[in-house]
């Protein structure tokens, strides 16, 4: 569980983002040699919000970032190697 700002690392696969505290930025790595890897980034308690970037000029569904606002919300981020994609989310 996550409670400040984190830079996702390839071998994650499940970031849980507590933003009891305030508002998180969780930072995607860069995507070169990761065609594949999927992340699942969830915000599991109401309250603030969960902000996505990227460490690059990578963009998540062709924007430079993703905001997570309700509770329970979750996306499952993959990359092709160059970008980022929100394959499946919820709340």
């Amino acid at each position: 569980t996550e409670t400040t700002n984190y830079n996702v690392t390839k071998d994650d696969w499940l970031i849980l983002a507590n933003t009891t505290a305030g508002n998180i930025t969780i930072t995607l790595p860069d995507p070169s040699g990761l065609s594949g890897k999927t992340w699942v980034i969830k915000k599991p308690l109401a309250g603030h919000q969960v902000t996505i970037n990227t460490a690059t000029a990578a963009q998540i569904d062709g924007s430079d970032t993703h905001t997570q606002t309700s509770h329970h919300s979750y996306d499952v981020i993959t990359t092709d190697g160059s970008q980022f994609y929100i394959i499946g989310e919820g709340h």
